[in-house]
């Protein structure tokens, strides 16, 4: 009875113990707001960058405008040259929603008639009232060099339709600088009375190939790829990344594959993803089509990335603060940049 009525004591402790609370009064320093820029440079499109600035984290403000309210847009100033050339000052375009491939607020969108080309270098630079100056600047990647070689499709002995979808992708890298690639397969349904474009499906892609394993993501998936990298797993479930290290200046044959059932579903997919689908348009035939995606990435590109993904992680067992990868001189963001190359694979 003893036993039972200490057990009890304790459970209303702990209970007790768990509905208190206390506040801690902040005795740091607080930081200075800066300057946020993010822009990306796309080969064949209209340059342009999204302005904010930083927020210290205890502010309790949560209107639409908590990340642009300090800039005065009358008297900043953002330019862009290209390869050393005369600064063009870029225009803000106001009442324009901001489509966050980046991020997820507001922010004050600048725009010029410049158009990168492959091999562009590209700096940009971002003056307001009360911050640092800013600048950063990206390299364009060229159009990544590639063809698909081969593709054979077997049928799976499931309940439903399935088919197993291997393809031959053969590379070229020029060598001019590290790059890393992203590969995405998607499924795809142009209207033949509008030409619009939906993506109906993305397929995990699955290879045994030693070139993704520099580049998994979560601490999961880099167990997961030692652990099968000796037994020739072509059903590995691989990142969306990989280097040109095992290829830089040379020649590859990436071999993967993919499922596709007689389900799928719309998936939620980054905006550049779906904005290079859009560039592609004209190549991608009406009805349903199996496209692959490759692009070429900057450095920067893949490390923001990565870092954004590393913040969001689920797995907790060795947790520790995370860092957004920046590299804007005087403030925060990322100045990315990427080149395309889409394959349409025949049915």
């Amino acid at each position: 009875m003893k036993k039972i009525f200490f057990l009890a004591v304790t459970a209303a402790s702990a209970m007790l113990a768990l509905s208190c609370s206390k506040v801690i009064e902040f005795k740091g320093e607080q930081v200075e707001e800066k300057l946020v820029l993010f822009a990306e440079a796309k080969a064949g499109e209209p340059f342009t960058a999204n302005l904010s600035h930083s927020v210290f984290f205890l502010d309790a403000y949560n209107g639409f405008d908590k990340y642009i309210r300090h800039i005065n847009t009358k008297e900043c100033k953002v330019e862009v040259s290209f390869n050393g050339g005369k600064p063009v000052v870029m225009t803000y375009e106001p009442d324009t929603t901001v489509e966050p491939f980046f991020f997820g607020v507001y922010s004050l969108k600048f725009v010029c008639n410049c158009i990168p080309s492959p091999g562009d270098q590209i700096e940009v630079t971002a003056i307001a009232p009360g911050y640092d100056p800013v600048k950063a600047t990206v390299s364009v990647p060229r159009h990544p060099e590639a063809k698909v070689s081969a593709h054979t499709v077997d049928t799976l002995a499931y309940d439903i339709p399935a088919f197993k979808h291997t393809v031959t992708l053969d590379l070229k890298d020029p060598g001019l600088y590290s790059k890393y690639y992203r590969l995405n397969v998607l499924s795809i349904y142009k209207d033949p009375s509008t030409g619009e474009e939906a993506i109906s499906g993305i397929f995990p892609v699955h290879s045994s190939d030693p070139v993704f394993i520099s580049t998994s993501q979560d601490i999961e998936g880099i167990i997961d790829n030692i652990e099968n990298i000796d037994q020739s797993d072509s059903d590995r479930e691989v990142p969306d990344f990989f280097s040109d290290q095992l290829f830089f200046g040379g020649s590859y044959s990436l071999t993967f594959n993919f499922t596709k059932m007689e389900y799928y579903y719309e998936p939620t997919l980054e905006y550049e993803v779906r904005k290079a689908l859009r560039r592609a348009s004209d190549d991608i035939p009406y009805g349903e089509s199996l496209v692959v995606l490759l692009r070429a990435v900057t450095p920067g590109t893949y490390y923001y990335l990565r870092s954004i993904n590393s913040s969001n992680s689920d797995f907790e067992l060795f947790a520790e603060g995370s860092t957004i990868y920046s590299n804007v001189e005087g403030g925060y963001g990322a100045i990315c940049a990427g080149a395309d190359a889409i394959f349409v694979l025949d049915n």
